[in-house]
């Protein structure tokens, strides 16, 4: 009896090993494949594994939905924009500084961030930059229906209307074409989808390679630069070499034309103070005036202006 005993626990021990690998084998195959779930966790699924640092959000139907669920997944606290102009900017500046962004608002947000939309073209980015705009095709939770694809397009920012089901691998390719151009990607999505059932399978994208160097031809948006950088932004979005013909960098305040020059002196001691304790590696963004124009020589204390 003591050997029947004893046979019986070694089977039983096997057995417990053998469902021990089945439930290993089913942990690996989950953490591949996205199984089945809603579109909502698809998009935040395709956030996570896009390597997003920093996401900003203004609450909104569908947009308030995602991300939540990219907190849910990431531990990131659920930190709450109220300004859609401002929210869009802060993920741009991260992303320009060199970790993927995104930032996640309602189609009338996206319309109301336009000014920040519009210059983060010109300006460029770093690493990927997307911002996911949430349309209300019939109105229901908005105060007005709103042709959203017109209105991005409309902007010039590049941009995708994926189908539901391929949400997940197109956020992961808008980060792609957003480093590839150093250009911000919008993708719409329709808000009455993000309930319905979705599969993905995991693809997780390697970190970005790109580091910020200081460029204020291509990130101090201004009016003496504004010919260039609109060249400039057409050679990026082209796959062509820079322009040649840069505009020389005015000296401050001696050099710059008298619209700006009086102004200018006004500022002159504030700088003089700031130029002795901005570090090497500050990135330093300014004020879209005149008191911008101290990233020129021989200052260089400003970085970036977008609005």
């Amino acid at each position: 009896m003591r050997g029947v005993g004893a046979g019986r626990r070694v089977l039983d021990m096997k057995y417990r090993c053998l469902a021990g690998l089945f439930l290993l084998a089913f942990a690996r195959l989950a953490a591949a494949d996205g199984g089945a779930s809603r579109v909502t966790d698809a998009i935040a699924a395709a956030l996570e594994d896009a390597r997003v640092r920093v996401v900003t959000h203004v609450p909104a139907t569908g947009a308030t939905e995602v991300f939540d669920a990219w907190c849910e997944r990431t531990g990131a606290p659920k930190v709450y924009s109220f300004n859609e102009e401002v929210a869009y900017t802060v993920a741009h500046g991260a992303a320009l500084a060199g970790v993927r962004a995104a930032t996640v608002l309602k189609s009338h947000g996206f319309a109301k961030a336009a000014n920040s939309v519009v210059d983060s073209i010109t300006a460029g980015t770093t690493a990927g930059f997307v911002v996911l705009v949430f349309h209300d095709r019939t109105g229901a939770h908005s105060d007005s229906v709103f042709d959203t694809r017109a209105f991005v397009k409309g902007t010039r920012i590049l941009h995708l209307a994926p189908r539901p089901g391929a949400l997940y691998a197109e956020i992961l390719q808008a980060f792609r074409l957003s480093e590839r151009y150093r250009s911000p990607v919008a993708v719409v999505v329709d808000s009455d989808d993000l309930g319905r059932p979705a599969r993905w399978a995991r693809a997780p994208l390697p970190p970005p390679t790109a580091v910020y160097r200081r460029n204020v031809y291509q990130h101090l948006l201004c009016p003496l630069l504004a010919p260039y950088q609109h060249r400039l932004l057409a050679a990026r979005m082209a796959g062509a070499p820079p322009p040649r013909d840069r505009p020389a960098l005015p000296s401050v305040p001696d050099r710059l034309p008298p619209r700006f020059k009086a102004t200018a002196l006004q500022y002159a001691p504030l700088f003089d103070a700031f130029k002795q304790v901005k570090g090497p590696d500050a990135m330093v963004a300014g004020d879209a005036g005149t008191s911008s124009l101290f990233a020129f020589p021989p200052y260089e204390s400003i970085d970036v202006t977008t609005y």
